[in-house]
């Protein structure tokens, strides 16, 4: 069928194509954490190389530091031997903006190249999650609770701060060690109630509650130590309980155990289809 169209049935537009450049040096930055506010000092670290992923030795780098758009600061750096420079620049006390870019020009011999990245700023906005080993904070226990931070744009966000109870004692501190997430032990008594507040970054003054101390009730506590599985399991009163392991249905360890209140400590040696199983896929430990 060879009919044609209506002339209106078509448009037509100019497109202009450029050229693609290509980048002269392979620049690489990553920040050392996930998250910065009033007063920190930020660090970059650079690696730069040619195009034939050789080193940059004692490449001149120029960092510049802009805010709202406008430059902050300026400063001079030379990469090491490796090609690699660590770029650091302190924040203002009164920062009130989370528009941050770096950028770095690196000049080699008659080469230079830029790279620019915005710096994950956070001011007063951090949401803290908690999660105790276990499911709850029990009283008696210095048990682990994990956290994870995330940033306004549900991002993770590094993060470091203490522990209080409702009198303002600091009873344990926290530091995030991967995309905002982390854990820490502490001591949880019966009648009180615990908070954290962030110390790093500066500027945070959110009060945090952590999870209600319950007085009654059990915990687990899972770790591989070698070719033996070591559990621990705190009871705040003497009772009975059954522990199992399964994997997709299949139970590799079922064991009734007599607690008293307080933790017992459980080593599971030689049971070599439970450990070769936790390597691969996920077992699933339960108390009843």
């Amino acid at each position: 069928m060879d009919a044609k169209l209506p002339e209106e049935n078509f448009f037509t537009k100019e497109i202009t194509v450029q050229s693609v450049i290509t980048p002269r040096l392979l620049l690489k930055v990553d920040f050392e954490k996930k998250a910065y506010g009033k007063s920190d000092t930020i660090v970059a670290k650079l690696k730069a190389r040619n195009l034939k992923d050789q080193p940059l030795a004692q490449a001149s780098i120029k960092a510049i530091l802009n805010l709202k758009g406008i430059e902050y600061q300026s400063k001079t750096f030379q990469a090491n031997d490796n090609g690699e420079a660590d770029i650091a620049f302190q924040l203002p006390a009164d920062l009130n903006t989370t528009d941050g870019l770096l950028q770095l020009i690196v000049s080699y011999g008659m080469i230079e190249e830029s790279i620019s990245r915005s710096v994950p700023i956070v001011l007063n906005k951090i949401q803290m999650r908690f999660f105790p080993e276990g499911g709850e904070m029990l009283a008696g226990s210095n048990g682990r609770v994990a956290f994870e931070a995330l940033n306004e744009f549900n991002k993770g966000a590094d993060v470091e701060g203490i522990i209080v109870d409702e009198t303002g004692r600091t009873v344990s501190t926290f530091e995030s060690y991967h995309l905002g997430m982390g854990a820490f032990k502490m001591q949880a008594q019966d009648g009180h109630t615990y908070s954290a507040r962030i110390t790093r970054p500066q500027g945070i003054n959110e009060v945090y509650p952590l999870p209600v101390v319950k007085s009654e009730g059990m915990s687990l506590s899972v770790e591989v130590n070698g070719d033996s599985i070591v559990t621990k399991i705190f009871s705040s009163a003497t009772t009975q309980a059954f522990l199992v392991a399964h994997v997709h249905g299949q139970v590799f360890i079922a064991n009734k155990l007599t607690l008293q209140k307080g933790w017992k400590r459980i080593c599971y040696s030689g049971e070599a289809d439970a450990h070769r199983y936790s390597n691969v896929h996920p077992v699933r430990w339960r108390w009843y």
